[in-house]
């Protein structure tokens, strides 16, 4: 038995290598052991890994909001006999990456003598 939809979000500065979920499958069976993989063209762009036995989805490539905001990917498991499907989606979380920048290094005015702005602030 595996649930058949997760939805998890990840921020996007979430450091690659790092855990993002584990799927559980609960098979009444004992043997033989579970195997964990994704199905053919289920792991978009390569970006994430799962552990064969232990169904850890781990993030093998940076996340970018500005790139791609949400992944899907279709995952397996068999007990060699049966084999069931569900989906993961990861919805990625905007993180601030970028910061302000001037659009020259240095700014020059001049300021005449005579004005009405005469206070200090």
């Amino acid at each position: 038995m595996f649930p058949p939809h997760s939805v998890i979000s990840v921020s996007e500065d979430v450091p690659v290598g790092t855990l993002i979920t584990t799927m559980v499958a609960n098979d009444v069976d004992t043997n033989p052991t579970l195997v964990y993989g994704f199905t053919e063209d289920g792991n978009p762009g390569n970006m994430f890994s799962i552990g064969k036995y232990s169904g850890r989805v781990t993030l093998v490539k940076p996340l970018d909001f500005e790139s791609i905001k949400s992944y899907t990917a279709k995952i397996q498991v068999s007990d060699s006999v049966h084999t069931a499907h569900t989906t993961l989606t990861v919805n990625v979380l905007d993180s601030n990456d970028h910061r302000p920048r001037f659009s020259n290094d240095v700014y020059r005015i001049i300021v005449s003598g005579k004005n009405q702005f005469n206070k200090v602030y």
